[in-house]
C-alpha cells in the first residue's frame, strides 16, 4: 500500500484531469433555477406589486432583559437563588418539624442512616488498612 501511495505523490498531474467533470458541471442544470423560474409565474416583477398595501404591522416587543447589562442580570439571578434558597430553608425546617410523627418514626429513620454511614465508615477502614 505504501508503494501505491508514493507513486501517486511522485506523479504528475494530467493534463486533462478534471476536465470531464468539468463538462459534467456545465451540463447540469440548477434545480433551483428550474423551480423558481416556473413556480407562481416565475416570480417576475409586475406592475400591480407596485400598488400593494400592507396591512399595518405591530409593533416589536423585545424581551423585557434585553437592555440589562450582564452584571445587572447577575445580580438579578444572585438575588433569585438566595430567595430559593431561603424558601427551601424555610420549607425544610416546616417539613422537619411537621415530619416527625407521634412515635418519632423520622428520628429512628435518621438514626439508622446515621448508623448505617458509621458501619459503612468502618467497612471502609477495614480496606485501607490491609
Amino acid at each position: 500500500k505504501q508503494s501505491k501511495m508514493t507513486f501517486v505523490l511522485e506523479r504528475e498531474r494530467r493534463q486533462t484531469a478534471g476536465n470531464r467533470l468539468k463538462r459534467l458541471l456545465e451540463k447540469q442544470e440548477d434545480p433551483d433555477d428550474e423551480f423558481y423560474g416556473t413556480a407562481y409565474g416565475g416570480f417576475l416583477d409586475e406592475e400591480e406589486d407596485n400598488d400593494y398595501d400592507s396591512e399595518e404591522s405591530e409593533e416589536d416587543v423585545v424581551d423585557s432583559d434585553f437592555d440589562q447589562d450582564d452584571e445587572e442580570q447577575q445580580q438579578q439571578q444572585q438575588a433569585e437563588g438566595e430567595q430559593e434558597q431561603t424558601d427551601t430553608s424555610k420549607k425544610r425546617k416546616t417539613n422537619e418539624d411537621s415530619d416527625d410523627d407521634e412515635d418519632g418514626t423520622m428520628k429512628r429513620r435518621r438514626k439508622k442512616v446515621v448508623y448505617q454511614a458509621q458501619s459503612l465508615q468502618q467497612e471502609v477502614k477495614k480496606f485501607l488498612v490491609f
